[in-house]
C-alpha cells in the first residue's frame, strides 16, 4: 500500500477512505473493479479460499474473517471475529449497486448496523 489517495472513494460513503496501492504479484482487475478492503499495518498471514479470506488481524488467536453478501440492490462487507454468521460481527459496511441483484444476505449480515 502506498498511503491516503487523495481522491474520493469511489465506491465508498461518507468517511470511506480511498488509498493508492502497488501491485507486487499478478495484477488487478481494470478500475473501477468494484469495492475493495485493505489491511493497514498488518504483517499477519492471510488464509486465501475461494469463498472468503481470513487473518489474525488483531493478534489475539483468533482468525476473522471478511464475508460479502448481496441484498436486493447492494454488497454488504462484513468482518467477523470467528466464522462468518457464527461469531461475532465487529464491522460491516454497505454499497449500493444501483441494480437488482439476488440476495444472498442472512438478518445477520445487516442487523444492528
Amino acid at each position: 500500500m502506498m498511503g491516503r489517495s487523495r481522491d474520493d472513494c469511489v465506491w465508498g460513503g461518507p468517511g470511506d477512505l480511498s488509498y493508492e496501492v502497488r501491485v507486487i504479484d499478478g495484477a488487478l482487475p481494470p478500475y473501477p473493479s468494484g469495492p475493495s478492503v485493505a489491511i493497514v499495518g498488518g504483517g499477519a498471514e492471510l488464509i486465501v479460499t475461494p469463498s472468503s479470506l481470513s487473518t489474525d488481524i488483531d493478534g489475539d488467536g483468533t482468525l476473522e474473517t471478511f464475508r460479502a453478501c448481496t441484498s436486493h440492490e447492494g454488497l454488504h462487507l462484513t468482518l467477523w471475529a470467528g466464522p462468518p454468521l457464527q461469531g461475532r460481527r465487529v464491522w460491516h459496511t454497505y454499497f449500493l449497486l444501483g441494480y437488482d441483484v439476488d440476495p444472498s444476505c442472512t438478518p445477520a449480515d445487516y442487523e444492528g448496523s
